[in-house]
């Protein structure tokens, strides 16, 4: 599955920025690290992505903090990545506004690396947001499968922050679309409970009306997921964060993903069992309404117009 952390977008101007030097100009196809770097050597890579919504940046905060916590863990100054963060993406949309406009909206991909210095290295690039797979999620779901890969939980390593280590992930997805090449895989920790899968966070609807989703100790703490909780907060609903089972799943009234590039959209089958006891997603839909007036943008809508245009990268 092609997604925005592994595609650019064509004729958008990228950014490479580093402890020593502040954001530079550059072609797309020029990014990039030498092998011998630490970054791409061990993969110790960490990774912000976001997307515009209506060309606009929204909720950075958000993004900002997390980045925050990997760069303590890295060992870099959090205030000067943070900074460089923010130039960044301000760099992008400002330089490529003409071109974000015509593709509607897209994604936008920070990452950052140590140097052999003991610094630290950017590189910043817009991708498209995939449209077509976007309309086919919101307007069927995403079948979900199980599989024999699992995801460390964070007695072995963070999931607090989010970083290009994503193995597991990968591994996962591809042994699931062995058997359905548009599934994704969910998946779990070593201790048998629901992590997250390579594209959303999981939440859960019970047939009582409670919301739960796995804890960070089992899968990513996504920046769209802690929107989300902020919008339910408003509404009274309180999300609890807790480890579950996939048996949990498969009674759920409703089984809801959030992701960044899809925003809210809702899982149909787990291993070819139907998933979501209520068959009208009247939870999931009305939790996109908040999401749409919080945003401005009708994300169903805007996929819908542009499923027909393929970006290539």
């Amino acid at each position: 599955m092609l997604l925005p952390t592994s595609t650019h977008l064509a004729g958008s101007i990228a950014f490479r920025a580093s402890d020593k030097e502040h954001p530079i100009a550059c072609d797309v196809d020029d990014l990039r690290w030498h092998v011998f770097e630490p970054g791409p050597a061990h993969g110790a890579i960490l990774v912000e992505r976001l997307r515009t919504f209506g060309t606009k940046v929204i909720d950075l905060d958000t993004n900002a903090k997390r980045l925050w916590k990997g760069s303590q863990a890295f060992g870099f100054d959090p205030q000067q990545v943070n900074d460089a963060f923010v130039d960044l993406v301000e760099h992008l949309t400002t330089t490529n506004l003409a071109l974000i406009r015509s593709k509607g909206d897209v994604s936008i991909i920070v990452v950052y690396a140590p140097t052999v210095e003991g610094g630290w290295s950017s590189l910043a690039h817009l991708a498209p947001i995939p449209y077509r797979k976007l309309h086919e999620w919101y307007a069927q779901g995403v079948r979900l499968y199980t599989s024999t890969i699992q995801v460390p939980t964070n007695d072995h390593f963070p999931n607090s922050f989010k970083h290009r280590s994503r193995l597991a992930y990968w591994m996962a997805d591809r042994t699931v679309q062995s058997r359905d090449k548009n599934g994704v895989a969910l998946l779990e920790t070593t201790d048998g409970f629901c992590g997250d899968t390579s594209v959303a966070n999981i939440l859960l609807v019970s047939e009582t009306g409670e919301w739960t989703t796995p804890s960070t100790r089992s899968a990513i703490e996504g920046t769209t997921l802690q929107r989300v909780c902020r919008l339910l907060g408003q509404q009274g609903i309180h999300v609890q964060f807790r480890d579950f089972t996939k048996q949990e799943l498969l009674v759920a009234s409703e089984v809801v993903l959030v992701g960044t590039t899809g925003c809210i959209w809702n899982a149909s089958h787990l291993d070819d069992e139907c998933l979501a006891v209520d068959r009208k997603r009247t939870k999931t839909r009305w939790l996109q309404s908040l999401w749409q007036e919080w945003t401005g943008i009708d994300v169903i809508q805007q996929a819908a117009d542009r499923a027909h245009i393929i970006d290539k990268p």
